[in-house]
Parts: C-alpha cells; structure tokens; sequence
C-alpha cells in the first residue's frame, strides 16, 4: 500500500526502522501516555507515590509489552522501609487518588544513587529487564 505524506506531526516517540522499513516504537521522550483514551503524566503517579508516608522518592516508567497492548505502568520507589512492607498500602494510596488506568502494575526499589535520579530512560531498560521483554 502506498502512503502519501501530507504532513509531519511530532509526537515525541522514540523508534527504529528495521531493514524491512517496519518502525519499532521504543519509548516516549515526554512523560504523557495514552490509555484508552485517557492522557495519562506520570509525573502526577510519582507525586502522588511520594506523598506517601514510607515513600522518599519515586519514578514511574510506562514499558510497552512486546505484544503491542496497553503499556505496563512501572513504579521505582525509595522507601523508610521494606519495599514489601508498603507495596499493597501504597498501591492503595494510588487508587483513592487515580482512575484503575493509572494504577502501576509492578512496583520495584529505585536503585541506589548518589546526588541525580537514576534516568528514566535507564530505569525503563531496567524495567524492560525484570518483565523480560
């Protein structure tokens, strides 16, 4: 099929073109997504983690499976306590503030760092990693 191209349109996608010419969508330079038609900041999930009691820091990641669905909503925390401690309160503490959409499915320990955030980009490959896609 022929495509003709009457425009461009940026939308922030990160992708490759494989030999073929099919593009691979690998993530998102901003941090808005799309879930069934909802526009989604994860900026906003991460606030709303941090004002938990337990919780000192958080970065959420959107990965996208490698069937193409929805993207998995990761949550990286830095916690006062054990991660398994505050899992499902903090889980909790999301949904009475957010839509089902917005509720991550995996929460993991931000890694150790010092001074900057590790860098969403290498917390989404590290996501990616530990859901095995």
């Amino acid at each position: 099929m022929d495509v003709q191209v009457i425009g461009e349109f940026v939308t922030q996608d990160m992708g490759v073109l494989d030999p073929t010419g099919a593009l691979h969508i690998h993530g998102r330079r901003d941090t808005a997504i799309t879930l069934q038609g909802e526009t989604i900041h994860l900026e906003v999930i991460e606030r709303c983690a941090e004002t938990h009691r337990d919780v000192q820091e958080a970065v959420c990641v959107a990965v996208l499976s490698s069937d193409h669905e929805a993207p998995i909503l990761c949550l990286f925390v830095r916690s006062l306590i054990k991660l398994d401690d505050i899992c499902l309160a903090l889980i909790k503490h999301i949904a009475r503030h957010f839509s089902n959409l917005c509720i991550p499915q995996h929460v993991f320990s931000l890694p150790k760092h010092k001074g900057l955030k590790p860098s969403r980009e290498a917390l989404l490959k590290q996501a990616q990693e530990q859901l095995l896609l």
